[in-house]
């Protein structure tokens, strides 16, 4: 199994693929964020340089709070209010 391309679309099922992946292949944790990183499309990455500008070192868990937090389905779409007359 192969890691997929993160394309900014649902996070926690492309974590889940990467953890199986890790998992699969007994990725140590220092080494999972470097290897999931290198998945991240264009947009990603570069939403990733900024975070690394500003927190140098992530845990595989801050990346993957981040990610949803940022990529997340709450974040793709708000629902439309009904407005009242």
């Amino acid at each position: 199994m192969e890691i997929p391309i993160f394309e900014a679309v649902n996070p926690r099922w492309w974590v889940r693929k990467c953890e199986r992946v890790f998992e699969w292949n007994n990725v140590p944790m220092r080494q999972r964020v470097t290897l999931a990183t290198t998945y991240f499309n264009e947009v990603v990455d570069a939403w990733f340089q900024g975070c690394v500008s500003v927190q140098n070192e992530f845990t595989w868990e801050e990346v993957v709070t981040k990610l949803c937090e940022s990529f997340g389905e709450k974040n793709r779409w708000t629902p439309l209010r009904s407005s009242t007359s």
